[in-house]
């Protein structure tokens, strides 16, 4: 079903993309809404803290991963990068609120990590 799903979607965008981008805009976020809706997820809610400001940002994974995986991710792995905080940070609070840092700068402190999975 998914799949039939799928082509009959991208069939609508395809027809449609041509005519008018703002139809294409709106069906591709409802589209978006209606997958996310139905697949399983991990919420991951951070305090990062650079130059003594504290900043409450929401992440959201795919699937569904285990506690320790996602901790593990945000204080050790591909997450832990400052680029990637800051652009987290960039994406709630605005660009001129946090410079971009260079990899590895080690800046912006993780201070807290809460983990769910739904």
């Amino acid at each position: 079903m998914y799949l039939e799903f799928s082509s009959y979607i991208l069939r609508i965008l395809k027809m449609n993309y041509k005519k008018e981008n703002r139809f294409f805009n709106l069906t591709y976020i409802y589209i978006i809404r209606v997958i996310n809706m139905n697949t399983a997820k991990t919420l991951i809610k951070c305090i990062f803290k650079y130059k003594g400001k504290k900043y409450d940002i929401e992440d959201i994974m795919p699937n569904c991963l285990e506690k320790e995986t996602a901790i593990f991710l945000y204080k050790y792995g591909n997450y832990s990068d400052d680029i990637y905080r800051a652009a987290l940070i960039r994406m709630k609070y605005g660009d001129d609120e946090i410079p971009k840092l260079p990899k590895g700068s080690k800046e912006i402190e993780l201070v807290n990590i809460y983990v769910k999975c739904n």
